[in-house]
């Protein structure tokens, strides 16, 4: 298996403006997500077929977040691709991430694609994707605040739907690969936030992410 990944981290920044200290979520060197490639089952001649996927499973209260996403992003112009909607196959809650997990680590979106072979010919093809939400760790950031929540996930959302990296260091915005615990940007400024992360300037600054 092939794995590309990373997390997001809760590390201890210095001291602040303010002279205290706060946690910053995420170390900009590393991604919260992951590429892993699967084994492609063998069809016919000279052609291979998708592995299987897996069952549905989704946690009310995080998919709740994905009609609202697609909803925010078609008010500002960015259409988000049905295959990428369709491909999102589990979404939940859990105490331990199935890829990428350290110190901190509050999320992460994890995309499972193939190598298909159609008549000798290949290409790489993303079979599903998985959001998974550390329990424990994105309550103490949250503390219980859907707001955050939603920044969270759409933070992940974008990586799994637009397939896009993170802003470049020093650019506020949702796809900021920092999060700093109390700062709550999110309630500050969300809609500016939201305006940032679905206008095209901003769109041009994430990466597209890779195989």
């Amino acid at each position: 298996m092939h794995v590309i990944w990373g997390v997001v981290m809760l590390v201890l920044a210095g001291w602040g403006m303010s002279g205290c200290k706060k946690k910053v979520i995420s170390d900009p060197r590393l991604a919260d997500f992951s590429s892993l490639k699967l084994p492609a089952l063998p069809s016919s001649f000279g052609t291979t077929r998708s592995a299987d996927l897996p069952d549905l499973y989704y946690d009310p209260d995080l998919y709740a977040f994905v009609s609202e996403y697609i909803k925010d992003a078609k008010s500002r112009g960015v259409e988000v691709a049905d295959r990428t909607i369709q491909a999102l196959r589990i979404m939940r809650w859990v105490d331990h991430l199935s890829v990428g997990e350290g110190s901190g680590v509050m999320a992460a979106c994890s995309r499972y694609y193939v190598t298909e072979t159609k008549y000798f010919l290949k290409s790489d093809q993303i079979l599903w994707t998985m959001i998974e939400v550390l329990r424990g760790k994105a309550q103490e950031y949250t503390d219980g605040n859907r707001l955050l929540l939603r920044e969270l996930l759409y933070h992940e959302l974008s990586h799994c739907f637009l397939e896009k990296g993170h802003l470049p260091d020093g650019v506020e915005g949702i796809m900021s690969p920092v999060f700093t615990e109390g700062d709550h940007r999110a309630l500050k400024t969300w809609s500016q936030l939201l305006d940032d992360n679905f206008s095209q300037n901003y769109l041009n600054m994430m990466p597209n992410i890779g195989m």
